[in-house]
């Protein structure tokens, strides 16, 4: 799951694998001692300029050749979670993957528009209006995320609990990211109309 690519040709393609998830496929990779030097290879197939990756964020490199080069190290500080072994730390990028794309947040996402557009309204000109989309988010951030069964996950990693910690980051974050969108915008509308209703 985690490296399978699907519709590259190209003999020269190398996988990036970030301990955020993220996927980066590259050409002319290089690995030197704190970074690795990769040219980022676009969708349209273009190529970008080449640029640089601290080892910090790097989990492993795939190379076109189908062998991997694994650059995290398990009880090095550069790294979060480096308490994880290798093989938990790839379950752990499989979690925030599958949340990524499973997980959307839609209730987040209408009740912090429906909470920032009523509050809005109420306080469309007052000066602490502004802090309303900071107050939804924060509050957001604070609640802990439940991994459970019923969530779109992997059958087969689903126990692993650097797997649940992983989907739980992702979950968080991406809830996170929908409140704060739909508390502006909530607010933003609230705010319009509290002013041409007055």
């Amino acid at each position: 799951m985690l490296f399978v690519l699907v519709g590259f040709n190209a003999n020269s393609q190398d996988t990036i694998a970030l301990t955020n998830g993220k996927i980066i496929i590259s050409q002319n990779t290089k690995i030197g001692e704190k970074s690795v030097r990769y040219e980022l290879i676009k969708k349209n197939g273009k190529v970008k300029k080449p640029n640089f990756l601290d080892f910090s964020e790097v989990f492993a490199v795939s190379w076109h050749d189908s062998t991997e080069t694994i650059i995290y190290k398990p009880n090095n500080e550069i790294w979060d979670y480096s308490d994880f072994t290798i093989e938990e730390m790839r379950m752990f990028i499989y979690g925030q993957q599958d949340a990524k794309a499973y997980y959307k947040a839609h209730w987040w996402t209408i009740t912090s528009f429906a909470v920032g557009a009523g509050t809005g309204y109420l306080l469309y000109d007052q000066i602490y209006v502004a802090g309303v989309p900071f107050v939804l988010t924060v509050g957001s951030g604070v609640l802990p995320a439940n991994f459970k069964d019923g969530d779109e996950v992997n059958p087969f990693y689903k126990k692993e609990e650097a797997y649940q910690l992983g989907y739980m980051k992702a979950m968080k974050n991406r809830r996170i990211f929908n409140t704060l969108a739909g508390s502006i915008l909530g607010t933003l509308a609230g705010v319009s109309v509290g002013y041409v209703t007055e």
